[in-house]
């Protein structure tokens, strides 16, 4: 059996100040043994974008966002700032 600790490959799905913040965070934890990889996917300008800058990869998003994060072996997620009504 596979047991894995951390959060393993992080997908960013979002191009904002916060994004870029998130991966600096999963950088920083990579640093510590406690993720592998910030991966930021993007759409249009946002492959140059700070955050896809900063991150470990970076890739192209399509409309199907699970098939984006398939090819991009993510096994976490970061959305983006989410709204509460």
């Amino acid at each position: 059996m596979d047991v894995r600790s951390g959060l393993g490959r992080v997908a960013v799905l979002d191009g904002s100040e916060a994004a870029r913040r998130v991966v600096r965070a999963v950088r920083d934890l990579g640093r510590e043994g406690a993720a592998d990889a910030a991966v930021l996917l993007y759409a249009g300008e946002l492959r140059r974008s700070p955050a896809a800058r900063e991150a470990d990869e970076a890739h192209a998003a399509d409309a199907d966002v699970e098939a984006s994060l398939r090819r991009a072996r993510a096994d976490a997620a970061w959305l983006g700032p989410a709204s509460i009504a």
